[in-house]
């Protein structure tokens, strides 16, 4: 389907000027009104120059509704906890979009410099809506469905989508609007990749120096032998597994007996304060965790293997070569980016930042990609140093492939710096993603000037069969469609 060229031409405007013209900062919203999750921002006004950046904004207000946490006091069988927040896709959609409210979060706070606001050329919604994406098992096979009937069927709760330094979409599902913040899972795990890179442009970090050089205490455990740059890739050698769609309960995500779980997947998640400790684990925190951790069979940088041990162990080594916890990290990180929003950092069961416990705005998200497609730079100005290389490095060498469902379904895939990569054809540069549980995606195509950020709440369990539905390879082909098939025809 050829898109219609009107809505390419109708550039909205921002302060008076066309937006054609290079991305700028303008005052920062109000804290109160940036700090607030879920409903309540979305209905708050916004200062004029962040309400002319809601123009072409789609929210699909009419799906996902829920009477959770309704009330006063909301009744039992309503409540959203830190037991139950992953029985079902409205709980976890809940906990998706309040952090705050199911586990302990630290603020993030966005500092009072101007935002960077992002200019629009949208993409008239029909032709969005309407094209057409591959909805199957893998790239090669299935039916052709709408990027609407895509995106419901995905459960998705925004996407914002970027071109050129341009927003040219941005839809809303359900009570999230562009003020909600979200959590990325293990999507934050390469904004940990990013806080890095200056370190090692520094030299204050060395790929290939050994693990313990940082932490001496790690020569007692299966790190031991293992180099920064095994980390990084995720080829650590550990004598634990993660798997999450076996079929068994004990190891299918949000299950009671996976909540319970004596397996070591089982206990990083409840120490990391995802769910509820067992009785022993009351004081265990993510970093005593890791001291207990044995070698596996292969060598180190043999194999890759996605592990929460390999980034919880760089943070380690990031704090104790700086004396700063992560959370005055991402701290200043964040403020230098000039996002719209505050963020929140989730901690772990002793009340120490953990990695992977970001929730922030779909758009703050989409600006981050957007710095680390422009080596570093924010509104044109290099703040950033050492995202180049790190970018360079990756497209350089993608990494090795990973035996997991996203390699299964998307191909040419590896893993390098933190970040997920994939190539449209064997050899070419690949993409850049940084990838989390129940679909957050951020994905960065430096060729083609795109970011994509995909915000969900898929919970790919049955119930009724107590068994993994196996249709979330469906919405990554869709993703991988859209971005290769759709994506270009819309922005050309």
């Amino acid at each position: 389907m050829q898109p219609s060229r009107v809505g390419r031409r109708a550039f909205l405007t921002t302060s008076g000027s066309l937006l054609g013209a290079a991305t700028a900062l303008v005052p920062a919203p109000s804290q109160a009104g940036a700090s607030s999750s879920g409903t309540e921002a979305c209905v708050k006004s916004p200062r004029n120059s962040q309400r002319q950046n809601e123009q072409g904004v789609v929210s699909h207000t009419k799906i996902h509704k829920s009477d959770l946490m309704k009330g006063f006091p909301p009744a039992k069988e309503r409540r959203v906890s830190l037991e139950n927040w992953a029985e079902s896709g409205a709980y976890v959609r809940y906990a998706q979009q309040n952090a705050e409210v199911v586990f302990k979060t630290l603020p993030i706070e966005r500092g009072s410099e101007p935002a960077w606001i992002l200019p629009r050329k949208m993409i008239e919604k029909d032709d969005f809506e309407q094209a057409q994406v591959l909805w199957g098992p893998s790239v090669t096979s299935g039916e052709r469905i709408s990027v609407a009937q895509w995106l419901d069927r995905s459960e998705s709760d925004a996407l914002v989508v970027m071109h050129d330094g341009h927003v040219v979409a941005e839809h809303y599902w359900g009570d999230m609007c562009s003020q909600t913040r979200h959590h990325l899972m293990c999507g934050a795990k390469s904004i940990l990749g990013t806080i890095l890179a200056p370190y090692f442009l520094e030299r204050r970090l060395d790929y290939d120096a050994p693990v313990t050089k940082y932490v001496p205490e790690l020569a007692k455990t299966g790190f031991k032998g293992a180099k920064i740059r095994h980390l990084m890739d995720q080829t650590i050698s550990l004598d634990y597994e993660e798997k999450w769609d076996s079929g068994d309960n004990e190891w299918t995500w949000g299950t009671r007996e996976f909540r319970e779980a004596k397996h070591l997947m089982g206990q990083c998640m409840r120490i990391s304060g995802l769910f509820p400790p067992l009785p022993n684990e009351h004081n265990v925190g993510l970093q005593d965790y890791l001291f207990t951790l044995a070698k596996g069979e292969r060598e180190h940088g043999e194999h890759c293997s996605y592990k929460d041990a390999n980034p919880m162990a760089l943070q380690l080594i990031l704090e104790r070569l700086t004396g700063k916890s992560y959370s005055q990290h991402l701290t200043d990180f964040w403020q230098r980016l000039h996002p719209e929003g505050m963020a929140t950092l989730s901690v772990d069961n002793i009340g120490m930042p953990y990695f992977t416990g970001l929730s922030c705005t779909a758009r703050d998200w989409a600006r981050w990609g957007e710095m680390v497609r422009c080596h570093g730079r924010v509104n044109g100005r290099h703040v950033f140093p050492g995202i180049r290389e790190l970018v360079e490095d990756i497209r350089r060498e993608p990494g090795l492939r990973d035996s997991s469902s996203i390699s299964s379904v998307m191909p040419n895939t590896g893993y390098r710096n933190q970040f997920w990569t994939a190539s449209v054809v064997p050899g070419k540069k690949p993409l850049l993603m940084a990838n989390g549980l129940y679909l957050q995606v951020c994905l960065i195509d430096c060729d083609r000037r795109n970011v994509v950020v995909w915000m969900g709440s898929f919970w790919d369990f049955d119930p009724d069969k107590k068994q993994k539905k196996h249709t979330a390879s469906n919405a990554v082909v869709g993703l991988w469609s859209f971005v290769n098939d759709v994506l270009p025809q819309l922005v050309t």
